[in-house]
């Protein structure tokens, strides 16, 4: 708060000049209240990115744990499947691995698909996304997988995908340097492909 005299008309007239605090209220006349809603929303937006982040440890540290605690490693991945289910939101939890025999990638994990789609859940090196993620060694992210011809929906777990916002994440799984299957999830963003679906495709590589 600041005192100030100006002479007016052969008159001192007192006039008092209060500088505006931060309350978190945004007052679209005032510039000082804008810049505080401003750092309002930057806090905001930093403690949803550390819950995110504390999200994914819990996730991380539950599938570490399945992995160390399970004798049966079908039984271990499908477990995972439905942590990032839980935690992440992320649907239809698929594991392929390339059938040494046939040379195709098989469903050997799935969680929330049927038999019947898993049996249908196959595919030769480079067709389809998860084909070509084998093939290449590079993750893919499908923003809309009703206009992405190369997903093909072969398990048909989905139902009609024409009117479904449904994205669809699908990363290389390695032994060494070598990559011998695909994991893949569903996931809807409300948003929009943003940069939290980078961030997911992120996580599902480590």
């Amino acid at each position: 708060m600041a005192l100030s005299v100006h002479p007016e008309a052969g008159k001192e007239e007192l006039r008092i000049h209060v500088q505006p605090r931060c309350s978190g209220y945004f007052f679209p006349r005032s510039a000082g209240f804008s810049k505080c809603t401003n750092q309002t929303s930057d806090v905001m937006k930093k403690k949803t990115d550390i819950e995110a982040e504390l999200q994914d440890l819990s996730c991380l540290y539950n599938i570490t744990r399945e992995l160390a605690s399970s004798g049966d490693i079908s039984e271990c991945l499908e477990k995972s499947m439905e942590i990032l289910s839980s935690y992440k939101d992320m649907e239809n939890g698929t594991v392929s691995i390339v059938n040494p025999v046939t040379g195709k990638l098989e469903i050997e994990v799935a969680y929330g698909i049927t038999a019947e789609g898993r049996k249908r859940g196959k595919y030769k090196i480079g067709e389809g996304i998860t084909g070509r993620v084998v093939a290449t060694g590079e993750p893919i992210i499908v923003p809309h997988i009703a206009e992405e011809p190369l997903f093909l929906n072969r398990t048909r777990s989905r139902g009609d995908i024409k009117n479904q916002n449904r994205s669809f994440l699908c990363v290389p799984v390695k032994d060494g340097k070598q990559v011998i299957g695909a994991l893949s999830v569903d996931r809807v963003y409300a948003s929009g492909l943003d940069d939290q679906a980078h961030k997911d495709l992120q996580f599902l590589t480590v």
